[in-house]
C-alpha cells in the first residue's frame, strides 16, 4: 500500500487544475497596435513585457499565427503586437515591417502554456512584406515571416 501513496497527491493536483488545462484560448486576447514611437520605446526597453518564449511565426489562411509559451492558466492574458512603419529594404525585394510582441500577464499560476496567438491579416498593413517579430521579453529573439498580399474576392 505504501508504494501507491504518491498517486493521491497526483490525483488531487490534476483535479485542482481542472478544465483550464484543456483549452487556454479562452484566456487570451490579442491586439494589433500601430504606433512607431511606442514600438521604439517597447523594443528597446528593459522588461517591456512579461516573460514568454516566442517559438514560431507563420501565415495560414487569413491569419498570422505566433506560437508562444508562457506560465499562467488561471486568468486572462493579453498579447499586443506593436507595429513600426513599413520600410523599403536594401537587402530584400520585399519591404520590411518590424514589430514587438508584448505580453501583459497578471496571472500567478504556473501552468506551462503553449499556444498559437492568431492575428487577422486584415488588422495588419496590406502585404506583401517581411514581418520581423521581436520578443518583448527576450532581447535578441526575433522571428521573420513573409506576409502575402491578400486578394479580395
Amino acid at each position: 500500500m505504501k508504494q501507491y501513496r504518491w498517486i493521491v497527491p497526483l490525483i488531487i493536483l490534476a483535479a485542482a487544475c481542472g478544465p483550464s488545462l484543456v483549452s487556454q484560448s479562452e484566456f487570451i486576447t490579442a491586439f494589433v497596435a500601430t504606433n512607431p514611437s511606442e514600438y521604439e520605446r517597447l523594443r528597446f526597453a528593459d522588461e517591456a513585457s512579461d516573460e514568454y518564449e516566442l517559438l514560431n511565426a507563420e501565415v495560414a489562411d487569413d491569419s498570422l499565427y505566433l506560437s508562444v509559451s508562457y506560465d499562467g492558466g488561471c486568468t486572462e492574458v493579453s498579447f499586443t503586437l506593436w507595429l513600426n512603419e513599413i520600410m523599403q529594404s536594401d537587402t530584400s525585394s520585399l519591404p520590411t515591417l518590424a514589430s514587438v510582441l508584448v505580453l501583459e500577464d497578471t496571472d500567478t499560476c504556473e501552468i506551462a502554456i503553449r499556444n498559437e496567438i492568431p492575428f487577422a491579416l486584415s488588422d495588419l498593413p496590406t502585404g506583401p512584406y517581411t514581418l520581423f517579430v521581436h520578443s518583448g521579453s527576450t532581447p535578441g529573439q526575433v522571428l521573420a515571416v513573409d506576409v502575402p498580399s491578400v486578394s479580395s474576392e
